[in-house]
Parts: C-alpha cells; structure tokens; sequence
C-alpha cells in the first residue's frame, strides 16, 4: 500500500487544518517552532516523529456561534495518529 503522507506532508497539513476549522485560533500560528512534534497540542511518536495525538479540543471561537462539518479528509495524511480530539467545537453533520 502506498503512503498517504509523509512528515513534510504532517506539518502541511496541520496549518490549513488550523484556518479552515478554528479561524488561526490554535498555539501554533504565531509560533516560530518549525517542528511540529514540539507544538501544543501536538505529539509525536517517538520512533517515527509522526503525528500520533492532536488535541484540537476547545479550539473554535465560542463566540462566532456557528458549527461546521467535519471533513476527514483533511486528517487522512496523519497515518500514525492513535487520539484526535475533537471535543466541544459545535462539530455538526
């Protein structure tokens, strides 16, 4: 089976995840770490310094008052991931 992503990839991915669900709402937009295992809510695994948590929990404005659909597309680059946390974000669909 060919790989989806590779690490080059991880990190691509998580910017457009962070503007498309949570308005640059998460730590990491104004953080000069260029590694992403070291960004909050990020960890790695150890082995292979891909993506195995993402704690996106909390992360919408709950002032905007709009839920949005998910798209998991958007996640399917992360092979390693074990936990993704999506709690209290008014997920809808």
């Amino acid at each position: 089976m060919k790989s989806v992503g590779s690490i080059k990839h991880e990190r691509e991915a998580l910017l457009p995840i962070n503007s498309a669900y949570f308005d640059n709402n998460l730590p990491w937009v104004n953080n000069n770490i260029t590694n992403y295992c070291e960004w909050d809510r990020v960890e790695c695994n150890a082995t292979t310094s891909r993506v195995a948590k993402l704690d996106l929990s909390h992360a919408s404005d709950p002032h905007v008052g709009f839920s949005w659909c998910l798209n998991y597309s958007h996640f399917l680059v992360f092979e390693d991931i074990r936990n993704l946390n999506l709690s209290s974000n008014l997920i809808s669909g």
